[in-house]
């Protein structure tokens, strides 16, 4: 199952809207989930926009432009808006960066997406090898602690 998800809901992406809640609240994403984002294009009443996607957690929280790539510009988000599919194992941290950085700084236009594991598949195999695991671990304490027993019946 894939899911759209609309940042942020109902409202177009915009300055004074706490995205980073917003995030909170619908999560969890999972894998091949589509965020989409809505916002007006360009004019004389209102401020241009665009997605960034940062590299790391360190750029995101600085808004540092240096090594965020552009994933939509200011006219993408118009109409149906501009779609990004979570297509990578990964945190994702998108944010606004028009007047070098000040929407994403001041006007809290960044949010933070980590994936959860989607298929029933996943999460089988993923505790398949927790029980493997857990079980060695176990069965290496209890032949420790039997024959540590059994050395001590002999002596």
């Amino acid at each position: 199952m894939i899911l759209m998800h609309d940042a942020p809901g109902s409202e177009n992406w915009h300055l004074g809207f706490n995205y980073s809640d917003w995030a909170f609240q619908n999560a969890p994403f999972y894998f091949n989930d589509t965020l989409v984002f809505k916002y007006d294009p360009p004019s004389n009443t209102t401020f241009p926009h665009s997605v960034y996607l940062f590299p790391d957690r360190w750029s995101y929280l600085n808004c540092n432009l240096k090594r965020a790539k552009m994933i939509a510009n200011a006219t993408q988000g118009g109409g149906n808006g501009f779609e990004f599919a979570l297509k990578r194992w990964r945190p994702y941290y998108f944010a606004c960066c028009e007047r070098n950085g000040f929407h994403c700084k001041v006007g809290g236009m960044r949010f933070m997406v980590v994936e959860w594991c989607h298929s029933s598949v996943g999460i089988t195999k993923h505790l398949e090898i927790i029980t493997k695991e857990t079980s060695n671990i176990l069965f290496t304490i209890h032949s420790v602690f039997f024959f540590t027993f059994v050395e001590k019946i002999n002596v």
